[in-house]
């Protein structure tokens, strides 16, 4: 289902913002530098720091499959399967995870960012399986398949450090189930709550001395930046944001069913309550918890002052998860017409995501392909290309790229860097408009220049005199 999508544009609906087209290369580029032999920087764009194990799990696909793009994409589309898999596979309640899968892998946002080359749908995926063996570990009472699962999660949130809050969630889980035990003897449990904090310790500690050695000011500058981009800087004005992107989304028709879902959770919740003295909890109660942790941690991102889709993928399937099995809870209750019901709101669902994947698959365009297979014909000799667009268009010329924006090479740019091509919108927003700042008219210094339109932007490749 995700080949035919593998080299086609984003989808038109999926964000409004550019991140969906341009990440796939900002997030990567530097990795690309080092393979094209221009050299590794680590303060040349911020998404070593942002996301340091997404570069490494793409190092042995780009070692062994150079710059291709649709390579990248399979191999993560095989990483979110086997992640899938994995969550599955260590189940033992099949009814939720049937549920789960058949409203959830076709889901809009999570169907069109599975084939895209971004960090946030890499993260979760390996979450879930993570997820997956810290239940099985908890039946089995297995210690050393709780540790593997514990490492995996701990790897996920290094995926993309936006997903930090994972570290926490096994431990919350286990400390949420420690108060409420009846177990006289409770030093194992207070082992297995110090465990996983031990190993979420040790993958912070690894990760700020590896920044603290090599350009700790330029650490704190990203961190302290995209706190104040991603919350604002008043706490009054949360609830002001709260209501704001919910309004958004809950316009967007895309968005609406999750937010409709989400309403559903609360009413099964409180189904889930009121009969939960008839409820057998036994092998549903640690992922219960575990996952409405998950979903309370998500819906605090509506807070956010910047919430691009891709950053609720994660609320998404959290939301998902909960209502599959709230759902598998109840469905042991002869609740009267609950199963059909239920058998009604999935059918539903899994029809609209067809009929979504439908009109997604028969408006499928190209443009970044044609941009890519337009500049693979110019050698470039080893001078950069800059903008923020310029990574996701030069997959297939091994160009040197250097993203334009406040804090990335916006000093002197002609003077340092004498660039080949630059390319940015017309309005230059997506560069932050640095150039225009420094008094540089890009028209001015270029020669020829080729226009494309891609979704709300136009992209021109201006091409600077020699």
């Amino acid at each position: 289902m995700q080949v035919p999508f593998l080299n086609a544009d984003a989808d038109y609906f999926l964000s409004t913002s550019r991140g969906p087209w341009t990440d796939e290369g900002l997030y990567t580029f530097q990795l690309r530098n080092f393979f094209n032999q221009h050299g590794f920087s680590l303060n040349e764009g911020d998404g070593l720091l942002k996301a340091p194990l997404y570069n490494l799990m793409l190092f042995p696909v780009m070692y062994f499959f150079g710059n291709n793009i649709v390579a990248i994409r399979l191999f993560l589309v095989i990483v979110i399967v086997v992640s899938f898999y994995v969550f599955v596979k260590q189940q033992v309640f099949q009814k939720a995870t049937l549920i789960f899968l058949s409203i959830t892998l076709f889901q809009f946002h999570v169907f069109q960012y599975a084939h895209t080359a971004l960090c946030e749908i890499s993260a979760i995926s390996v979450f879930m399986a993570g997820v997956g063996l810290f239940i099985r570990s908890q039946i089995v009472q297995s210690k050393k398949l709780f540790i593997v699962s514990l490492c995996v999660i701990c790897f996920s949130a290094f995926i993309k450090i936006i997903f930090l809050y994972f570290l926490i969630l096994v431990p919350l889980t286990l400390f949420i189930e420690n108060i409420f035990s009846y177990q006289k003897d409770k030093k194992n449990n207070v082992k297995d709550l110090i465990l996983p904090l031990g190993i979420g310790f040790i993958f912070i500690a690894v990760y700020f001395i590896f920044w603290r050695i090599l350009d700790y000011d330029y650490f704190l500058k990203v961190i302290t930046g995209q706190t104040e981009v991603t919350y604002g800087s008043s706490i009054k004005s949360i609830w002001e944001r709260v209501k704001m992107n919910q309004t958004f989304y809950f316009n967007d028709t895309y968005f609406t069913i999750n937010i409709v879902i989400f309403y559903i959770n609360i009413l099964l919740s409180g189904l889930v309550f009121f009969f939960r003295k008839k409820i057998n909890f036994t092998n549903h109660r640690t992922l219960f918890l575990l996952t409405a942790c998950w979903l309370i941690f998500e819906l605090m991102r509506f807070g956010n002052a910047y919430l691009p889709s891709r950053y609720l993928l994660s609320g998404i399937i959290a939301n998902m998860l909960y209502l599959s099995i709230c759902i598998d809870l109840l469905f042991t209750l002869s609740i009267k017409y609950f199963k059909i019901s239920i058998y009604a709101l999935c059918s539903c669902v899994f029809v609209l995501n067809i009929i979504q994947y439908t009109k997604s698959f028969n408006r499928r365009t190209y443009v970044m392909n044609e941009i890519n297979d337009y500049l693979s014909a110019t050698n470039f000799n080893n001078q950069p290309v800059l903008g923020n667009w310029a990574a996701s268009c030069t997959w297939k010329n091994g160009a040197y790229v250097k993203p334009l924006a406040h804090g990335y090479n916006e000093i002197n740019t002609f003077e340092n860097y004498h660039p080949r091509a630059i390319i940015t919108e017309t309005d230059e927003a997506d560069t932050e408009k640095v150039l225009q700042e420094q008094g540089i008219n890009i028209s001015e210094h270029s020669d020829s220049s080729r226009t494309f339109k891609i979704n709300q932007w136009t992209l021109v490749v201006y091409w600077i005199k020699q």
